[in-house]
């Protein structure tokens, strides 16, 4: 039975002290990048854009957009949103070397076919190519409408993560904590492919019933999870937190990100 993630309590201050990277700014990039601001991180942003084309302002003064190389050098943790090809041709042009030991999470899906001569998942590829990073599969099973309102059905959603290094992967589960989601621990990146394949069954489900990407991934349980412990004013109250307090709602009782 998959464990849950319980991270070192983090000090007051340090959720906001750290660079958070992201690579990609496309739907599920900007997405990301604007709930991590509500959780109050910085956040250094970069993407492939047609040179033509103007920027838009960030979402947030939080939110900097900044060019790849900088995102590349600076965050701790980096997420991976790029499309999983452009993320390959990044890693194989040695564009993504800069890692030393810190962590990456990748959040891509290879196509359902493979990748032509890797058998292998394409996060136990990228742990090959990179290892001088730490790499994390994680939010691959995260459609962006559910990034800022993680919840269905009155309860968090579950992302399920996979890595090698436990305090990377600690670092990822404290993450996932602060926007609203419940970790869950299912072993080393050799998990990497049953996270991908999940990932191709929700968004099969997703397009065949026309949910426009509100769905995901809920573990149950005949016992109760332990509680995630993602720092001060966390604990149990994230496995039970109702939806209301991720719509804005002032209903009495209502928890907060």
């Amino acid at each position: 039975m998959p464990t849950s993630i319980r991270p070192e309590p983090v000090p007051p201050g340090a959720a906001t002290s750290r660079t958070i990277g992201v690579l990609g700014r496309g739907r599920m990039g900007s997405a990301l990048a604007r709930a991590l601001a509500l959780d109050g991180r910085r956040v250094l942003i970069a993407g492939r854009r047609h040179p033509a084309r103007p920027d838009p302002p960030p979402p947030s003064a939080r939110v900097h957009l900044v060019p790849a190389a900088t995102v590349v050098a600076e965050a701790d943790p980096l997420v991976l949103v790029l499309p999983f090809a452009a993320v390959l041709e990044l890693a194989r042009a040695g564009l993504l070397q800069a890692g030393q030991g810190r962590t990456m999470v990748d959040a891509t899906n290879p196509p359902a076919a493979g990748v032509p001569g890797h058998p292998r998942a394409g996060g136990r590829l990228l742990a090959e190519l990179l290892p001088q990073w730490h790499v994390v599969k994680a939010l691959n099973t995260v459609p962006a409408g559910m990034l800022g309102r993680p919840v269905l059905d009155g309860r968090p959603v579950t992302v399920p993560l996979a890595g090698d290094h436990p305090p990377a992967k600690a670092q990822v589960a404290a993450l996932l904590c602060g926007l609203g989601f419940v970790p869950v621990d299912v072993g080393g990146i050799d998990r990497a492919s049953a996270l991908e394949s999940l990932a191709d069954l929700l968004m099969a489900i997703d397009s065949r019933h026309s949910l426009g990407g509100r769905l995901g991934f809920q573990l149950g349980l005949a016992e109760p999870m332990p509680a995630q412990n993602c720092g001060p004013g966390s604990g149990t109250a994230l496995l039970r937190r109702p939806a209301e307090a991720f719509d804005g709602s002032s209903a009495p009782g209502a928890l907060r990100c």
